[in-house]
């Protein structure tokens, strides 16, 4: 059963330094980001630490305002998944015998736009985004040595 927190707006905040950004470091991230755009969204990778839980985590945001649409977080002992429609936060638990970043590619892979629609993110994206997905998949599987 998923879970539901309301009235709260997640925003992705970051500085541009090249193709591939590094945002500044929050307490709970181990790693810089890095970021990849597609069109009017933002994918932005991180690996943290959270409590005794932790892992990579791959957040979708809007271009446009920064508002969080889609968050993975692929961690070893807790994987969850989050859609923030209307900052109507609905949290879910990732379901996999397997790894969490698999079952999140093959979610992306498999329907990105039935994804952002349920978090009421209707701009069309551009077609052919696998070499995005992949750079992405790359991130998450292979966090920075600095």
């Amino acid at each position: 059963m998923p879970s539901r927190r309301s009235r709260r707006v997640y925003t992705c905040q970051w500085f541009v330094v090249s193709k591939r950004d590094v945002q500044i470091t929050r307490s709970d991230t181990l790693r810089p980001m890095a970021i990849f755009d597609l069109g009017p969204i933002r994918f932005v990778v991180e690996h943290r630490a959270v409590g005794a839980d932790g892992g990579p985590t791959l957040r979708v945001c809007d271009q446009s305002g920064g508002r969080e649409l889609l968050r993975f977080d692929c961690f070893a002992k807790n994987p969850h998944w989050h859609v923030d429609p209307s900052g109507n936060e609905v949290i879910q638990k990732i379901e996999t015998v397997g790894s969490p970043i698999d079952w999140t590619l093959s979610e992306l892979r498999g329907g990105l736009s039935a994804l952002l629609a349920r978090a009421e993110f209707t701009a069309e994206l551009p077609g052919g985004y696998d070499s995005v997905l992949d750079a992405v998949e790359d991130a998450l599987r292979n966090p920075p040595t600095n």
